[in-house]
């Protein structure tokens, strides 16, 4: 699968739930963090890709999926359990 196929079919999946400027935000977002804008995908980030998309349309936040967040200058570390910032 290439990125451009990825990318275009979390669209798809996204944009009822998110709309079309966070959906775009968001698929920027986990390609740096989930895949370190890495631009060769293998079976291990496919499937972390995959999981990572039913989390989002299960509404859980994109900072608990990625462990990052940012506030202000800061670059955190997040889980289930942390308040995310904002």
């Amino acid at each position: 699968m290439e990125w451009s196929e990825l990318k275009n079919e979390t669209l798809r999946l996204l944009l009822p739930v998110y709309g079309d400027r966070e959906s775009t935000s968001i698929i920027r977002i986990m390609k740096e963090d989930i895949l370190n804008d890495n631009a060769i995908l293998d079976v291990e980030n496919i499937n972390e890709w995959n999981e990572a998309v039913k989390r989002l349309l299960n509404h859980e936040p994109l900072a608990y999926i990625t462990g990052i967040t940012f506030f202000l200058n800061l670059k955190l570390t997040v889980g289930p359990g942390v308040l995310i910032p904002r």
